[in-house]
């Protein structure tokens, strides 16, 4: 395991820059529905019922769109070999993450 380090400002209501050792993130949205714009230039979205612990996120590749899995798969590289993550289903870069970044799950 590694160090992690995130920390979040609000810069206006319902919008935070959130800083971590991959970069700058910015966030916006209300309780119970969130669009995040991560350090990796991934875009996600986040519905939860609030109160509960309950959360639904869906999270795509700079410049996909959401319940457009296609759009996705046609901006990886060739070169790049991926897998798919046997938990979630969520595909990822071999050699390049060592977690999965939908459900945590350790990849090797």
């Amino acid at each position: 395991m590694g160090f992690r380090f995130r920390k979040s400002f609000k810069i206006a209501p319902g919008i935070r820059l959130n800083m971590s050792k991959s970069g700058i993130g910015m966030s916006a949205g209300v309780k119970g529905f969130r669009i995040t714009k991560r350090a990796d230039g991934r875009v996600q979205r986040t519905t939860s019922i609030p109160g509960t612990g309950i959360s639904y996120v869906e999270s795509h590749a700079a410049g996909g769109s959401f319940g457009d899995n296609q759009a996705t798969e046609a901006t990886e590289t060739p070169t790049h070999k991926t897998a798919t993550c046997d938990k979630c289903g969520h595909r990822y870069t071999i050699g390049k993450a060592n977690f999965c970044s939908q459900c945590g799950k350790q990849l090797f």
